[in-house]
């Protein structure tokens, strides 16, 4: 049976109630003493502060969430930082093993374990090498442990000893971007820590968008507890989370049993 509802009686709760606070009349003021008067405009200026401050709030609310729910990789193909080519040259992707080589033997050498990352595990997992539209390759890194004992000087020596160029974005996203003269693919490093059974990063970044980086950027401690298997990663071997693509379930959670490629890709 059809059953007929008002227009105002379909709204979303929240907006209901701001339309009643905005748009509920207030007693005439014809007829009304002075003193009434002055209240009565008072109140209907506190009224419309009220509905402003309100439909304001929940404006910001909305626009944080929908900021928060994105998932901003590369691969997305963002205005501000889009997908430069759909096809990296060999001699591009080979370069870019061999910073990766470059990187993997220096935290090696430091001790300071680590694994493929994001679209990096993609690329293991698919291809045995990057993915051929991807700008860097990702890997994550035990935060704590030998890494916590050493300063961030201590830490960029030994990719500068090696000629290699490192970008600190620590403050904002827990994140190093190592990179080499002439090449402009780049390997990057995250910073990751375990808090109550769970990896996550740390950062102005991971403070302000939390539910964000809560979406995309944590897992399940255990996937890269000790000891991690290995992979081949184009000519060399390096480790890689546990539990098959258990862990991609948790970077790309709305996606992770496709192939996304960039648009136009």
């Amino acid at each position: 049976m059809f059953i007929y509802r008002s227009h105002s009686e379909s709204i979303y709760p929240p907006f209901k109630l701001i339309l009643h606070i905005c748009c509920c009349p207030l007693l005439t003021t014809e007829h009304q003493p002075n003193e009434q008067i002055r209240h009565s405009e008072q109140m209907r200026l506190r009224t419309r502060k009220l509905c402003v401050r309100l439909v304001i709030g929940l404006a910001v609310l909305g626009l944080y969430v929908y900021i928060n729910v994105q998932n901003f990789g590369y691969y997305t193909d963002r205005i501000w930082k889009p997908v430069k080519t759909c096809q990296s040259s060999e001699q591009e992707i080979n370069q870019l093993l061999e910073l990766t080589y470059k990187v993997h033997k220096i935290l090696d050498d430091m001790k300071i374990r680590h694994w493929l990352m994001y679209g990096s595990i993609w690329g293991a997992r698919r291809i045995g090498k990057p993915l051929p539209w991807d700008n860097d390759v990702d890997i994550g890194f035990d935060g704590e442990g030998r890494f916590a004992d050493m300063t961030l000087s201590e830490f960029f020596a030994p990719f500068e000893a090696a000629g290699l160029k490192v970008k600190s974005k620590w403050t904002q996203s827990g994140t190093f971007v190592i990179s080499q003269e002439g090449l402009w693919l780049s390997v990057d490093l995250f910073a990751l820590f375990n808090y109550g059974g769970t990896m996550r990063r740390r950062g102005l970044e991971p403070w302000i968008f939390a539910l964000n980086y809560r979406i995309y950027h944590s897992f399940p401690a255990w996937l890269v507890e000790p000891e991690l298997p290995q992979v081949k990663f184009g000519f060399f071997n390096i480790s890689i989370p546990k539990g098959g693509i258990e862990i991609l379930k948790h970077l790309y959670p709305y996606n992770w049993w496709k192939e996304v490629r960039p648009s136009g890709c």
